[in-house]
């Protein structure tokens, strides 16, 4: 298998190395040489899924980036990163979550109010 692999998911495709891959199980395995991984007529691979969110499990498997989301994206990206049993993903998401339930503001912004004096 080469080094540099074409996902299809839900017909958005990523490039994406071998070695990032390798960083989750569900692909891992998908990759491992005994697997009979099914390859399309375009030498890509084709996840059934829908790809929006991939962009940030994909950032998770290169170097750990948890992005911050509003509640509904945070949701879906949670149940992407359960699907591809990315463990240490859903469990910063999990942790965003309950820090939002307890009063935190959820997504942080970097916009600050101006205080207009008189």
């Amino acid at each position: 298998m080469p080094d540099k692999i074409l996902l299809n998911i839900g017909g958005t495709k990523f490039h994406v190395t071998r070695a990032t891959l390798e960083n989750s199980q569900f692909f891992g395995a998908m990759l491992d040489r005994r697997s009979k991984t099914h390859f399309e007529s375009d030498g890509s691979i084709f996840i059934d899924r829908d790809g929006t969110h991939f962009r940030h499990i994909l950032n998770y498997l290169r170097d750990k980036t948890v992005p911050d989301l509003y509640q509904p994206e945070r949701k879906q990206l949670l149940v992407e990163a359960r699907y591809y049993n990315i463990t240490g993903l859903v469990r910063e998401l999990e942790a965003q979550s309950s820090a939002q339930g307890m009063g935190g503001r959820g997504r942080k912004t970097t916009k600050r109010r101006r205080r207009h004096y008189k």
